[in-house]
């Protein structure tokens, strides 16, 4: 039976108990990411690191209120077409240096704190 809850205040610790236990989470109700959520393993807590952490990432994120994931597609679509007559509008949007594929480790736990 799947459970839903609308707080922000959740510890996934009191939900994820299991090794491949999963939970979907919906960010963004109106372009609704979803994303699926895997228990891999469980580490010991080190008294050294500042929690939340990304340890591991690939590709940036996709910018805010884009339409979802089919939209997000569709808006690569048309910035890696140099003829696309919505190209320039669609990098004015998006910023003329978003790259799709960037991703920065420290960048991300700085967000994180």
């Amino acid at each position: 039976m799947e459970k839903k809850h609308r707080s922000s205040t959740f510890i996934l610790g009191d939900f994820l108990k299991k090794i491949k236990q999963k939970i979907t989470y919906t960010y963004d109700f109106g372009d609704s990411w979803k994303h699926e959520i895997i228990v891999e393993k469980f580490l010991k807590k080190d008294k050294e690191i500042e929690y939340p952490v990304c340890i591991k990432g690939k590709n940036n994120c996709p910018p805010e209120d884009c339409g979802g994931i089919w939209r997000f597609y569709n808006m690569m679509e048309i910035i890696k077409d140099k003829n696309n007559p919505e190209r320039k509008e669609m990098l004015e949007w998006i910023g003329e240096n978003y790259d799709p594929e960037y991703f920065n480790l420290e960048e991300t736990n700085e967000q994180l704190k």
